[in-house]
């Protein structure tokens, strides 16, 4: 399965468990083992179905999978967002005016 170029440009808020056989173009993670990520609850997911329906799609929030992910590469936390170049310059500007 190739990666999705949506997937290039954003970071989704869920991804759907790929099918049988194949990866996750989002983490490379096979499906056996997101499934048993879930299953082990290390992961949070949403199952959405119509009402009365047995079958539905099983989709995982992304923010629970790279906490995991971050985890186990042992930070345990998700990297900060990249600073602006603004912020250092608007801090050094605010402490000048208060002194």
């Amino acid at each position: 399965m190739k990666i999705s170029p949506r997937y290039a440009l954003t970071r989704p808020e869920f991804i759907r468990i790929p099918p049988r056989g194949q990866h996750c173009p989002f983490c490379g993670l096979s499906r056996t083992h997101l499934t048993e990520l879930v299953a082990d609850g290390a992961v949070e997911s949403i199952h959405l179905r119509k009402r009365n329906k047995a079958r539905g799609v099983r989709v995982i929030v992304v923010d629970s999978l790279l906490r995991y992910m971050y985890g186990q590469a042992g930070t345990g936390i998700l990297p900060a967002p990249p600073k602006s170049p603004f912020s250092a310059a608007s801090a050094a500007a605010q402490s000048e005016a208060g002194e």
